[in-house]
């Protein structure tokens, strides 16, 4: 519920936010905080849970006006890592 003052009118207004559905977890990787879904404005944070492997792309993503977070980074293996 959103409230504006107009002209000294109180004016209460329902508008819906939007609502991204949990995103799919990357392999080798997670990202917090985890729920059931997210509001518009939300920021997850991605990092990869498997030793030798690092995060390709941003680990924050924001939950957009459009229902879907602004993409997903993945994990891959370094090099040479034993």
């Amino acid at each position: 519920m959103k409230i504006a003052l107009i002209l000294g009118i109180c004016v209460m207004a329902a508008y819906a936010e939007a609502t991204c559905p949990k995103p799919a977890l990357p392999e080798k990787g997670s990202f917090v905080p985890q729920k059931l879904s997210y509001v518009e404005g939300d920021v997850i944070t991605y990092q990869c849970t498997t030793t030798g492997f690092v995060l390709v792309g941003s680990p924050r993503r924001r939950c957009g006006s459009n229902g879907q977070f602004n993409g997903a980074p993945y994990c891959i293996a370094v090099q040479g890592f034993n």
